[in-house]
């Protein structure tokens, strides 16, 4: 059996504002893993995919004044 999920990690340097959405190729925002206040730290936030259908994927993360985008490829 194949679970189409993934983990993401982050580190948070101090106490601030973190929000962690993954949207699909065409920009629309699919999930929200995270918003809201993290502490410092180290973080691991899990997707799951098994609702979607196989194709790109991106992640944002927004830690304080931190971004980052990143692509994720679902298969199932």
């Amino acid at each position: 059996m194949i679970h189409p999920s993934t983990g993401i990690e982050f580190n948070v340097a101090n106490h601030t504002f973190v929000t962690l959405n993954v949207y699909d190729n065409l920009g629309r925002e699919v999930a929200v893993l995270f918003n809201g206040y993290k502490d410092k730290g180290k973080y691991f936030a899990t997707f799951d995919g098994s609702n979607f259908s196989s194709g790109i994927y991106y992640y944002k993360i927004v830690i304080g004044n931190y971004i980052q985008i990143k692509k994720m490829l679902l298969l199932k």
